[in-house]
């Protein structure tokens, strides 16, 4: 991910290969990359659900360092997030 515009907390993004459709609580086929740029403040607003468990995530970085740092986060579900375009995967 990288921010597009800071001030405004636009970022965009894009999936790598391991990307998945969840139908009906399971994993259903692998889907297209998918490129996606939205501001943090909108899909804070549009989280409708928080698994009630925090999992460790990896990040590096971009740019000013080479780190890779983590974060503990739960899952989230947001509704009605901006896929800006799709590529095909492997």
């Amino acid at each position: 991910m990288n921010f597009i515009n800071p001030k405004e907390t636009s970022l965009t993004g894009l999936t790598r290969d391991g990307t998945f459709l969840i139908e009906d609580g399971k994993i259903s086929k692998v889907v297209m990359n998918l490129r996606f740029t939205e501001r943090i403040e909108r899909i804070l607003k549009s989280v409708v659900a928080l698994e009630n468990r925090a999992y460790t995530i990896p990040f590096s970085d971009n740019y000013e360092s080479f780190d890779i740092s983590t974060v503990k986060a739960p899952h989230a579900l947001v509704i009605d997030f901006n896929i800006t375009s799709s590529t095909n995967t492997i």
